[in-house]
C-alpha cells in the first residue's frame, strides 16, 4: 500500500523548504538558461510543461528539415500541433511560468503504415504497439486530403500511413500524444528506437526487425532508421543513424523533462532514467502528487531541475499519473478489477502492455488480483488505466487522490464520477501541507481539476469519508 504517513511527513518537508526559500513553491526565483522537453499543450507563442515561450526570433526546425526563422503565431501553428512532444531551447524566466524561445525542435518518433485494424485504444505501426489515451492529439496532415478528416482513432484504418509522436514507455510501447495521418506516396518509412538482438546484418526494436549492410556499435543504442517495409516485420534500411535520446544541449541552468520512467527509484538518494536523461533525486527534491517508492518503471512525470552532464538534478517531480485508488476488488472482468466503494463502485482497466503488477500471489498475475489493492492510474478518454496495482492492504480502508470533476459548496466533491459525501468529515480538511482548516477553506480552494486526497472505510455497503485535504 503507498505510505500515507510517510506523504504527510514529506508535505511538511516541503513546507519546511518553501518557508526556507521564501516561499512561492518550486516555480518562481529560478530562471536562466534553460532547455524543456515535453508535450506541446497550448499556442500563443508554444506552451510546454506549463511554459508559455514566446517564439519571436526562434528558429523551429522540425524532422530535420530546414529551419524555419523568426516565425510568427500563425506560422508557428503551421508547423506544429498540440501533442507534438518537442525540445525547446531558450531562457527561462524567474517565474517559472514564462520565457523566450531560441530553438524548438521537433522529431517525430515513428511513419509507417497500421498494420492489422486498430482495437479500441491500440494499433500496431512498423511493429510497435502504439496506445491512445486522453492525452492523444490528433491531426489531419499537411497537405490533406478534405475528405480525410482525422479526429480519433476510429478514423484510423488497416494500411493507414501514421506520424506518431510520444514517449517510449518502459514495456516498449509508444504512449501517442500526437498523430497525423499522411497523404504520401513515398515507400521510404522511418522509426526510432532502442536497437537490441544485434547480429551481424539484423537488428530488432520492439517487434520490428531491421535489415541492413553493418551493425557494428549500434547493440543498446538510441538509433533512426529510414528504409523500405515489407508488410510483415522487417525494414530493409537504406539509413542508420545514432542519435541522442534525450538533451543534446550542454549544461543549463534550468531543464524541464516530461516523459515515462524506465526504472525506478525507492529510497533517496537515487537515480532513475526519463527519455534517455538520469533524473537524480535526493532529500531536497520536492513531489507533487506522489512520493519516492511511486517512481517506477512506466510512471508518468515531470521533472524540473539543473541540467549538468546530462544528469537533471531534480528539484520537483510531478506525477502525471494522478490517480490513486485504495479499496478492496469486489468483483473482476477478463482484464477490468471493481473496487468496492458502496452503491458506487470504480471500474479500472488492467492493461498487460501497461499495468505494472505488484505483491499478488506467486506470480503477479492477473488472476491472483483479490482482496485490498492500491492503484495508480491514468485516465484515458473511457477508462481509468492503471500503471501500477498493488495488492496487500487494511480491510475496509478506502482512498482516493483525483482531480475534482464537481462539487457542491460545502458538501460534495465529484471523483472519477464518484459523489464523496464530505458531511460526516467534522475537523479533518487539510491544506496540502497537512495543516488543519476549517470547511470553508476546504471548499474555498476547491475548483474543477483541483487535486484532492479522500480517506474512509467501510461500513456495509457505505463509505464513511473521514478526512479531505488539498494535494500539491
Amino acid at each position: 500500500m503507498f505510505n500515507r504517513v510517510v506523504k504527510i511527513i514529506l508535505s511538511l518537508l516541503v513546507f519546511a523548504s518553501l518557508i526556507s526559500c521564501g516561499g512561492g513553491g518550486s516555480e518562481g526565483g529560478i530562471g536562466g538558461t534553460g532547455v524543456s522537453g515535453g508535450r506541446i499543450t497550448e499556442f500563443g507563442s508554444v506552451v510546454v510543461n506549463g511554459v508559455h515561450f514566446n517564439t519571436t526570433g526562434a528558429v523551429v526546425i522540425k524532422d530535420d528539415g530546414p529551419a524555419e526563422t523568426n516565425p510568427d503565431d500563425s506560422k508557428i501553428n503551421e508547423l506544429l500541433s498540440k501533442g507534438m512532444v518537442v525540445t525547446v531551447e531558450g531562457d527561462i524566466n524567474s517565474d517559472g511560468i514564462s520565457g523566450t524561445a531560441k530553438k524548438i525542435t521537433y522529431e517525430d518518433i515513428l511513419e509507417g503504415p497500421v498494420m492489422g485494424a486498430p482495437a479500441a485504444s491500440s494499433f500496431v505501426v512498423l511493429g510497435q504497439t502504439i496506445i491512445v489515451s486522453s492525452l492523444t492529439k490528433y491531426s489531419l496532415g499537411k497537405p490533406l486530403d478534405p475528405n480525410d478528416d482525422l479526429t480519433g482513432i476510429a478514423d484510423i484504418i488497416g494500411g493507414d500511413i501514421i506520424e506518431v509522436s510520444g514517449f517510449y514507455d518502459s514495456n516498449g510501447n509508444i504512449l501517442a500524444t500526437f498523430i497525423e495521418k499522411k497523404i504520401t506516396s513515398s515507400i521510404i518509412f522511418e522509426i526510432k528506437g532502442t536497437a537490441t538482438v544485434v547480429d551481424a546484418n539484423t537488428f530488432t526494436i520492439g517487434a520490428l526487425i531491421v535489415e541492413t549492410s553493418g551493425t557494428t556499435g549500434l547493440d543498446g543504442k538510441f538509433v533512426e532508421v529510414h528504409g523500405t517495409f515489407d508488410g510483415v516485420n522487417t525494414l530493409t534500411a537504406t539509413s542508420v543513424e545514432i542519435k541522442t535520446q534525450g538533451f543534446n544541449v550542454g549544461d543549463k541552468q534550468y531543464a524541464e523533462l516530461e516523459g515515462i520512467a524506465t526504472d525506478g527509484c525507492t529510497v533517496l538518494p537515487c537515480d532513475f532514467t526519463l527519455n534517455g536523461v538520469t533524473v537524480r533525486v535526493n532529500s531536497s527534491t520536492q513531489f507533487k502528487a506522489g512520493l519516492v517508492t511511486d517512481i517506477n518503471a512506466g510512471v508518468f512525470v515531470e521533472a524540473e531541475g539543473s541540467l549538468q552532464g546530462n544528469i537533471l538534478t531534480a528539484h520537483e517531480i510531478d506525477f502525471k499519473d494522478k490517480i490513486e485508488i485504495d479499496g478492496e476488488v469486489t468483483s473482476k472482468g477478463t482484464d477490468t478489477v471493481v473496487i468496492n466503494f458502496g452503491t458506487t463502485n470504480i471500474t479500472v482497466k488492467v492493461d498487460s502492455n501497461l499495468t505494472e503488477i505488484r505483491k499478488c500471489g506467486t506470480s503477479d498475475s492477473f488472476s491472483e488480483i483479490s482482496g485490498p489493492i492500491a492503484v495508480r492510474a491514468r485516465q484515458t478518454a473511457t477508462e481509468i488505466v492503471a500503471t501500477r496495482l498493488e495488492c496487500g492492504g487494511k480491510v475496509g480502508d478506502v482512498y482516493i487522490q483525483a482531480q475534482v470533476e464537481s462539487f457542491v459548496y460545502g458538501n460534495s466533491l465529484t471523483l472519477l464520477e464518484l459523489v464523496v459525501d464530505t458531511s460526516s468529515i467534522d475537523f479533518m480538511f487539510e491544506d496540502s501541507f497537512s495543516n488543519t482548516i476549517s470547511r470553508t477553506s476546504f471548499y474555498n480552494s476547491v475548483a474543477n481539476g483541483t487535486l484532492v486526497e479522500v480517506f474512509g472505510t467501510m461500513s456495509g455497503s457505505t463509505v464513511n469519508w473521514t478526512k479531505a485535504k488539498l494535494d500539491l
